[in-house]
């Protein structure tokens, strides 16, 4: 793919399925970890329904990673996430 940012997304692109990311851990690193929800056609109200629930029940999305412009990006490996 030429574009590394559109990986976790074209797919969904390209076959019209409604997706949305969001927060769901930190690695050891203290790097985001998203969780992306993905519906059927026309499914945007339950994928924006189950992502709003998810976001009801858990801190994720408050908080916040302690990144500045030099902060050094690792690669990361499965192993890697709590």
């Amino acid at each position: 793919m030429l574009n590394p940012e559109l990986e976790n997304t074209g797919q969904f692109n390209v076959f019209g399925l409604p997706a949305i990311s969001i927060p769901c851990g930190f690695t050891k690193s203290d790097l985001p970890i998203g969780l992306q929800i993905v519906g059927p056609h026309f499914g945007e109200p339950q994928v924006l329904a189950l992502a709003h629930a998810y976001e009801k029940v858990t801190p994720w999305h408050t908080r916040k990673p302690p990144l500045k412009p030099d902060t050094p990006v690792p690669n990361l490996t499965l192993d890697e996430v709590r």
